[in-house]
């Protein structure tokens, strides 16, 4: 994907890929079983990136020393992360 400033980055995994992402998507990681090719569905496209924004999240929790505020955190993101369709568990940041 190339974003308006001319970046080029992953559609399914988000990174920066300095300029053509067709090589990267080619081996992606969160490429699905089974799938080839550089072209893929809004459905594919979107788990794909669910579970990208799972993982930073979880990531950024896990830096907070408390886990009580670690917790207080997620609690206070419910609503936001239930619209946006990211679950993510108290026991996934501890």
């Amino acid at each position: 994907m190339t974003c308006e400033c001319g970046a080029g980055f992953c559609g399914l995994c988000l990174i920066d890929t300095n300029g053509d992402a067709h090589a990267h998507v080619r081996v992606c990681p969160l490429m699905p079983t089974g799938a080839a090719g550089v072209f893929h569905s809004a459905v594919v496209i979107s788990s794909a990136q669910g579970i990208v924004k799972k993982r930073r999240l979880v990531e950024y929790l896990k830096q907070i020393n408390n886990v009580n505020d670690r917790v207080a955190v997620l609690e206070n993101l419910t609503n936001d992360l239930k619209d946006l369709k990211i679950g993510v568990d108290t026991t996934e940041i501890m």
